[in-house]
């Protein structure tokens, strides 16, 4: 059990599971959309996931109050020397696969990449991260990662009015996933005083907006289905994942385990390549 445990941690403190569910995603909504896979692309979208993360888990310990170190800050802690040497490593590869990118991906990845970064690293007055202005973490969240795992891969395969369809349907749905963090964190955030949707409007008012943010992203994707902008490939994958969403959003509170956050609820960027890959298997 210590072996097993000891991998678990391995596996999502290292952030491999963040990065792979960032590859996940991505290759789901190429190969979804009939786009060509991009192994370059999504070579640079796993290397930098496990990079940004690294980092930001690194600075984020160091900021954190004494009072508010739990286990899972322990586990960061006692790895602390692993997760640098991934970060520098994910750091080079991310450079190397930037480099071979074709020109219009690297110009729309310089916004998406200056916000992460910026959310991330203390450049603001005062030490202070993108991410500590107030109400605007699950925001920035939701706009680069929807920069990051669709607009870009699909660049130049559907047209503008569906990518942009596309892309607000993608940012409703990783809205309403990063809301459970925030309620996790409402304690840490309320010490740190930064001000987000959680620590403002509370628990139950925040799973509404996580609720009806699934409910607006599965309604753009009928509408796209009805009017035959996207296929059954598409569509079913991402309602089931929404529907396991609800699920898991429901279940939230700040006593459930880290695992329940960083395991299964980033892990929903999973499911739709699952659920895709059972249909192709099935048809």
């Amino acid at each position: 059990m210590g072996i097993f445990r000891s991998l678990v941690n391995f596996y999502l403190y290292s952030n491999l599971h963040i990065a792979i569910c960032c590859l996940a995603i991505v290759i789901f909504t190429q190969v979804a959309m009939n786009a060509n896979l991009d192994v370059t692309y999504i070579s640079f979208i796993f290397s930098g996931t496990l990079c940004l993360y690294a980092i930001h888990r690194l600075i984020g310990i160091r900021n954190l109050p004494t009072e508010s170190i739990t286990s899972r800050f322990e586990v960061i802690m006692k790895y602390n020397l692993h997760i640098t040497v991934y970060a520098a490593a994910a750091g080079v590869m991310t450079l190397l696969y930037f480099y071979k990118l074709d020109v219009t991906q690297k110009y729309l990845s310089i916004i998406p990449i200056l916000l992460s970064a910026a959310y991330v690293l203390p450049i603001l007055p005062g030490g202070k991260r993108l991410r500590d202005v107030p109400l605007i973490k699950i925001f920035l969240i939701a706009i680069c990662w929807s920069l990051f795992t669709c607009i870009i891969p699909l660049w130049g395969t559907v047209q503008p009015a569906l990518l942009a369809i596309l892309a607000i349907e993608r940012a409703l749905f990783l809205l309403a996933i990063t809301i459970p963090f925030d309620i996790r964190d409402q304690e840490i955030d309320n010490r740190q005083g930064v001000k987000t949707i959680a620590t403002s409007l509370g628990k139950h008012t925040s799973q509404l907006i996580a609720y009806y943010a699934f409910f607006i992203a599965a309604s753009i994707l009928l509408w796209s289905k009805y009017n035959s902008l996207i296929t059954g490939f598409y569509f079913f994958p991402l309602v089931v994942t929404y529907i396991i969403g609800v699920l898991l959003v429901s279940k939230t509170s700040q006593s459930r385990s880290d695992f329940y956050f960083t395991g299964w609820v980033d892990g929903l960027l999973i499911i739709p390549i699952i659920v895709a890959s059972l249909l192709k298997s099935f048809s």
